[in-house]
């Protein structure tokens, strides 16, 4: 009995316990279930909120450019559309791009507007942008892609607000406008013989233009010499104190300031180490001068990298800009030499430290060390340039006047060491941004690629650069086209006008001169180069969070300018009537008031090239009569006792400009608008219109 009884209970206790340790493994499962699902539950909350945060960190950087869109708005008098909201300024279409671009990054980023279904991980490039979400390094990135298309085009695009019509502005008018408004000018495919004759840079293909160095371009090509009398420099002749004879006599002053050491650098299969360094400096008296200006070619050095990558230098460096209110400009001034060559420093040469003037001083006087053992580890380096790099620290980034004494230097430079666009880099060795004029950099002197700041600190990093010419640029302010400080009596230098054919023809505008014309137009473009105070400081406008961070400029406002006409509206109206006025010999007038801070720079020399007569208050803007036709006339305003400077009278009569073509008036303030309108119709009728 006891048998069985104990069977028959082990029979019924079995499946209880079988029973029980189902149970048992089905709530361990589960809780390991519910455990899983509650981490994978987490995890995509985390990521959810990953998601969040980078969307909001997006969005930020989206509304501080709604702000700077809506702050440009309200400083070109659109304050109108700069209070509506998004889907109210898309139906007037001022944003029928930047808006749509912007929608399109909140779409992608959040999600809300497309019912929620985008996710980060899929959002696409925008129109221009090279990097997606995941291969962005941060939503600064994104953003600022997204500002750096439309930094170029903003200016047109927005002024292109309502109803995708340009906004009226006084006197304005579109490029395409005035070709319209000059049916007389019949554009042709070929050259003309001014082309060739007066002009055979424009006349160049681009392989030719590229590949000629600026001496091949230039000398025995542009002629004749200048006219007028000396102005009692160095030079003895105009020619040779403003003209091509200039940079010949630069070229003949060269000097040794360091002898080589040992046998130089092979130029295949070098070492990472420089033997047989060299430097050449040419020292001149420029006429006007007081002071010596120099320029230096250095051959075989080691340039160490390292101070672009020293956060706490190139912060100093931006803290003084600010401080100072950008007296003390965007350089950095090196503790201890940057430039090491294997040679031996000739007599007391690097004793005078005026032969070093401005930024040539930080990088040749304090930054190059003459090493004389051969197994120095400071001869060592991690890679090679071999193409000839040429340093440059701009005056300014954003001053038509003061950037072109930078633009004039390199030209003059290149002709002097005979280099060619092809095989010259420009390195851009100050901290400002690329500014407007980032075209001429790239185009005209950008047979390779130029390089700021903070892409050589982007390409090579805290390296030590081995270089095979590396040359030291003329200081800004010592520039030829500027130095002059009186009135000169030279006409018409040859090197002025090859260098005004040099611009044209590297940003390819030269179908817009009249030289591209089947015959002289009988129309006659005036165009008004205002002064307004309508555009926010440069550091703000251009900034570009690199090393000008933009929130340490988001302070500044609209500019004050001085010199502005105060009656400027009145002088426009006045300038738009004479249009329909009569002028002698079948002459017609055409007007634009064109805003200069609204173009491109592209657009800025179209209009500079189909000028006849520009008029307007001494200020950087007219620096453009530079590009103006041959038979054009510059009238410079001096309000506010502005007449003791004499920077645009020489500019002008050095680009051929004499007589009557350059016109200094003296005039109060509001100025009288019926002198202005004798002025001007003086001028219009004074253009030859049998010439180009």
């Amino acid at each position: 009995m006891r048998k069985g009884a104990t069977r028959n209970g082990l029979a019924t206790a079995i499946p209880k316990y079988l029973s029980l340790t189902a149970i048992l493994i089905s709530s361990i499962l589960f809780v390991h279930d519910r455990a899983e699902l509650y981490k994978a539950e987490k995890e995509k909350e985390s990521l959810k909120i990953l998601a969040k945060e980078r969307a909001l960190e997006i969005t930020e950087h989206v509304d501080t450019l709604d702000h700077k869109v809506r702050d440009w708005m309200k400083e070109h008098e659109l304050s109108k559309f700069s209070n509506l909201t998004r889907s109210e300024l898309r139906k007037v279409h001022w944003t029928s791009e930047v808006g749509g671009m912007i929608q399109e990054m909140r779409r992608a980023a959040i999600g809300e507007e497309a019912g929620g279904s985008s996710r980060l991980d899929q959002i696409k490039p925008l129109p221009g942008q090279k990097c997606v979400w995941r291969g962005c390094e941060n939503p600064t990135q994104l953003t600022d892609q997204l500002i750096k298309n439309l930094e170029d085009e903003k200016r047109k695009r927005i002024a292109a607000a309502v109803s995708g019509k340009p906004v009226p502005k006084q006197g304005s008018a579109s490029i395409g406008d005035l070709e319209q408004k000059m049916p007389d000018r019949i554009r042709i495919k070929g050259p003309t013989t001014d082309f060739s004759g007066n002009h055979p840079i424009l006349a160049l293909p681009q392989e030719k233009y590229s590949a000629t160095s600026v001496s091949a371009l230039v000398e025995g090509i542009y002629a004749p010499p200048m006219t007028g009398q000396s102005d009692g420099g160095a030079g003895k002749t105009c020619d040779g104190d403003f003209g091509i004879e200039l940079m010949k006599r630069w070229r003949d002053l060269k000097a040794e300031f360091c002898s080589p050491l040992g046998q130089p650098s092979p130029k295949v299969g070098a070492p990472n180490k420089v033997s047989g360094s060299k430097i050449d400096c040419y020292v001149i008296q420029q006429t006007g001068h007081s002071g010596s200006d120099n320029m230096c070619s250095l051959e075989n050095v080691v340039l160490d990298m390292a101070p672009y990558s020293n956060k706490d230098l190139t912060k100093k460096t931006m803290e003084d800009y600010k401080k100072t209110k950008h007296e003390d400009q965007a350089y950095m001034h090196f503790s201890q030499p940057v430039i090491t060559g294997l040679c031996s420093v000739v007599g007391d040469k690097f004793n005078n430290e005026k032969l070093f003037p401005g930024w040539n001083k930080d990088w040749l006087w304090n930054g190059f060390k003459a090493v004389k053992d051969e197994g120095s580890r400071e001869l060592a380096c991690d890679v090679w340039e071999e193409t000839p790099s040429m340093i440059v620290e701009r005056d300014t980034f954003a001053n038509m006047y003061h950037d072109t004494e930078d633009f004039w230097n390199v030209f003059l430079t290149m002709g002097i060491l005979q280099l060619a666009r092809d095989n010259t880099q420009i390195l851009l060795a100050d901290l400002y941004p690329w500014g407007p004029f980032k075209a001429i950099w790239t185009e005209a002197f950008g047979g390779k690629p130029p390089l700021t700041a903070w892409d050589m600190r982007e390409k090579w990093g805290a390296k030590k650069v081995c270089f095979r010419n590396l040359i030291m640029g003329i200081y800004g302010p010592a520039s030829s086209l500027t130095i002059m400080k009186k009135e000169t009596k030279c006409v018409g230098s040859p090197l002025v006008r090859a260098y005004s054919d040099y611009v044209i023809r590297g940003l390819n505008m030269q179908a817009f001169t009249h030289a591209a014309l089947a015959k002289p137009p009988t129309s006659v473009l005036v165009n008004y180069m205002a002064r307004r105070s309508s555009v926010i400081w440069p550091e703000r406008a251009f900034c570009d969070d690199r090393f000008f961070v933009c929130s340490e400029w988001s302070h500044l406002e609209n500019r004050k300018l001085g010199r502005v006409v105060k009656n400027d509206k009145e002088v426009v109206a006045a300038l738009q009537e004479m249009q329909s006025a009569t002028f002698s010999g079948g002459r017609t007038m055409v007007f634009v008031d064109m805003d200069y801070n609204l173009l491109s720079f592209q657009d800025q020399l179209k209009t500079d090239c189909m000028t006849d007569v520009m008029i307007g208050p001494h200020g950087a803007g007219l620096t453009h009569q530079m590009f103006m036709p041959d038979r054009a006339v510059l009238i410079e305003l001096f309000v506010d006792n502005s007449g003791a400077n004499k920077h645009f009278h020489n500019m002008a009569r050095w680009r051929g400009r004499g007589g009557n073509k350059y016109r200094p008036v003296s005039t109060q303030n509001p100025v009288n608008i019926d002198k202005i309108k004798d002025i001007v119709r003086e001028a219009v009728n004074s253009i030859d219109i049998t010439q180009y």
